[in-house]
């Protein structure tokens, strides 16, 4: 659990400095940096993919592929979203928009419930029905005092939750899907870095070969951290694990010198609330599940 927990940390940490050091890779833009990472990603999902025993989960995946070929569209879109997703998270920090990402970030596992009510009618509980009143009331707020939220924060909160509900739906969950959705971006991010020239780079940023190595090496191990964390912990422990790396992208955007407009503060202050109610909620769960595994144990 300890072990759990750390790597989990470490992980959250790790995509944490991604964001920050995304700035000092100038003038490498979020296309070629995406390029970079998903190359480099890309290997180590495949080796946990042969060091996990997934060869049968993936075989089972290509068979269903061949006999419905529509699944293959469903995958092209999973892995459009989450290339642009990914695009934004290394583009947003260079570009002044890091805080609003962050923001789409706090406000993502928020709308995950409202998602996993509407489309699969998941049960939400009095803690759950707070926290989606306190964002709702925020969002509004933001909305009626300086405009709806920016784009750079819908594609978070949106395309995320319909990221998972399309995968969830079709039946495309695993590290196979996964990884076939890295695939698919490969021939782009093939051409963001072919289209790269690193010795001008260089000239510009002498440093810009440290830089790559060191982003190749934090993609490397937070990935891989964050799957080893995910089967040592309990899921609804990892699931309150998920608001450390926000919390954090939020800490890198003031780092980085951007400043919470007096438009979002009512915003701010209904998400940390509604985070709160979250986490909540999440720990009663967890015990919950502890009194129901002694009780079966007992009897």
């Amino acid at each position: 659990m300890l072990k759990g927990i750390a790597l989990s940390l470490f992980s959250s940490i790790g995509f944490a400095s991604i964001y920050y050091m995304s700035v000092f890779m100038q003038p490498l833009g979020g296309q070629e940096l995406l390029g970079y990472r998903m190359l480099v990603t890309f290997p180590i999902v495949a080796l946990f993919l042969v060091l996990g025993g997934k060869k049968t989960e993936m075989k089972k995946l290509l068979v269903r592929l061949i006999k419905k070929p529509f699944l293959l569209i469903i995958l092209l879109a999973t892995s459009a979203t989450m290339g642009i997703q990914m695009w934004l998270y290394l583009w947003a920090p260079s570009n002044g928009y890091a805080l609003q990402v962050s923001i789409g970030y706090l406000i993502m596992p928020i709308s995950m419930v409202i998602f996993g009510n509407l489309v699969f009618g998941e049960k939400i509980s009095r803690l759950k029905a707070l926290c989606v009143g306190f964002a709702v009331i925020g969002v509004f707020s933001k909305i009626l005092i300086g405009g709806a939220p920016s784009w750079h924060s819908a594609i978070v909160f949106i395309g995320f939750p319909l990221y998972f509900c399309l995968r969830r739906y079709f039946r495309l969950e695993g590290a196979s899907s996964f990884a076939l959705e890295i695939a698919l971006l490969l021939p782009f991010c093939l051409w963001f870095v072919s289209n790269t020239d690193l010795s001008a780079v260089a000239v510009q940023n002498p440093n810009i070969y440290t830089l790559l190595s060191v982003l190749a090496l934090l993609s490397a191990t937070a990935l891989l951290a964050q799957i080893l964390s995910s089967a040592l912990i309990p899921i609804n422990f990892f699931g309150l694990l998920i608001y450390v790396e926000p919390l954090l992208m939020l800490g890198v955007s003031l780092l980085l010198g951007e400043k919470i407009e007096p438009d979002s503060y009512i915003l701010m202050i209904c998400l940390f609330i509604a985070i709160c109610f979250l986490v909540a909620d999440t720990i009663i769960s967890i015990k919950r599940a502890k009194r129901a595994k002694f009780y079966i144990k007992a009897k």
